[in-house]
């Protein structure tokens, strides 16, 4: 687990790509694309409120990863 600050508008390709958007989303545009579509998705829910991507507010970046439980695994 990892978390930190930044500016929204510093979220990179592999991060926006993690945040909301899937291979479907991916497929729709070249390399690249993902921070475009996150900014499109940011706005919608955040504009209204005064937190839109131009306002570039401070946000948290929680890092994590799946774990799959094992079929196996005993308690």
């Amino acid at each position: 687990l990892r978390v930190r600050v930044e500016r929204v508008r510093e979220i990179s390709e592999a991060d926006a790509y993690a945040e909301v958007f899937n291979k479907y989303y991916m497929n729709l545009g070249p390399e690249g694309k993902a921070p475009c579509l996150f900014r499109l998705a940011w706005d919608a829910i955040n504009a209204k409120r005064g937190l839109g991507w131009d306002a570039n507010p401070w946000v948290w970046v929680i890092e994590f990863a799946v774990v799959k439980e094992s079929h196996n695994a005993k308690l």
